[in-house]
């Protein structure tokens, strides 16, 4: 007879629930992944252009 309507329900909310816990974990990779490229960016950016950061002091320019 195909299958009852509390079963369907219930395949679909564990196929929701899969899926949830799938993307959070796919947007947390995703969040650090843009965290290491980004910092990584800025590091080569400041190392590249020489950009002083505000409230940090280096001694690039003393010699």
């Amino acid at each position: 007879m195909g299958l009852a309507p509390a079963e369907i329900t219930g395949r679909l909310g564990l196929y929701r629930a899969t899926f949830h816990c799938y993307s959070l974990q796919v947007g947390t990779l995703l969040n650090i992944y843009n965290l290491h490229t980004s910092s990584r960016f800025f590091i080569l950016w400041y190392y590249r252009y020489k950009i002083p950061i505000p409230g940090q002091h280096y001694p690039l320019h003393q010699n």
